[in-house]
């Protein structure tokens, strides 16, 4: 429904997508969604998508109240672990976290190489 810059605010996010949805503002809340998972419940909405680490192509998902007019509770606090469920070691690649990825590919290089 969106592209943003990465330095751009979680509000103006959140206002530009409930808007474009036809939603209240007061009725929705900002998720990081990584992996189809709720990773973790956006609260500062003065910060930029960079510093939620939200990556390239990441999906945001915008939880709207239930019919009492309350969220659902939360199950816990932010996971910075992200994971990849089901895959083997070494099948999957390493997590970029917005600037990481030329050491990503140095680190994963070295990881299939026969040692000397």
């Amino acid at each position: 429904l969106g592209l943003f810059s990465k330095t751009e605010k979680i509000k103006v996010v959140v206002r530009t997508m409930w808007e474009r949805m036809g939603l209240d503002f007061d009725d929705v809340r900002p998720w990081d969604f990584h992996n189809n998972k709720k990773v973790c419940l956006i609260t500062d909405y003065d910060s930029t998508l960079e510093d939620e680490r939200i990556i390239n192509k990441q999906k945001l998902l915008l939880e709207k109240k239930l019919a009492n007019g309350k969220f659902a509770k939360l199950a816990k606090k932010r996971d910075t672990r992200y994971t990849q469920d089901g895959a083997d070691p070494g099948l999957c690649g390493l997590q970029n976290l917005g600037n990481t990825c030329f050491m990503n590919s140095i680190l994963q290089s070295l990881s299939a190489i026969e040692p000397f």
